[in-house]
């Protein structure tokens, strides 16, 4: 498998398309829909988009049940934080608190965008460990309301 790797462009084409009619009932044969899981599975990666204002995830890709285990709609916020290996729990803390306070300060100065990088190793549904880099873009926007949101694509690096 190659990897393709490309910027945000197409995450945030995702968030522009979805975020007015609503991330809720996406067809999953939309053809951008299409794009992004045939990026995600060649790359093994999987993404979501949260605003972390409201500590809320708003959309998660499938690809979070190939790579965790875990069926989208049981994934909440902080769900990552706990399949974090403990010797590397203190600096996934430690960007946690970082991103919140980063999306503080955008979401009080009415603009601006972020990106902010760190690898973990993740717990995998069978007890091992494999190794994650989360990649976060932060941004202010109005629409679909006003917040900051969260591009957070996660990346398999463990080969």
């Amino acid at each position: 498998m190659t990897a393709d790797y490309q910027d945000y462009s197409l995450f945030l084409r995702f968030f522009e398309h979805f975020s007015n009619a609503g991330i809720e009932g996406i067809d999953p044969a939309d053809p951008l829909m299409v794009e992004i899981d045939e990026l995600l599975e060649t790359n093994n990666q999987l993404f979501y988009i949260a605003d972390v204002i409201l500590l809320d995830i708003q959309f998660i890709s499938k690809r979070v049940t190939d790579m965790f285990g875990i069926e989208r709609d049981k994934v909440k916020a902080g769900f990552f934080l706990t399949t974090t290996h403990p010797d590397d729990l203190g600096r996934h803390h430690i960007l946690r608190a970082k991103l919140i306070s980063i999306a503080q300060e955008l979401y009080i100065k009415k603009e601006g965008r972020r990106i902010i990088s760190s690898n973990f190793r993740a717990r995998q549904s069978d007890g091992s460990y494999k190794n994650f880099l989360y990649s976060s873009n932060l941004f202010y926007s109005k629409v679909p309301y006003e917040s900051v949101f969260l591009i957070l694509v996660i990346t398999d690096i463990s080969m």
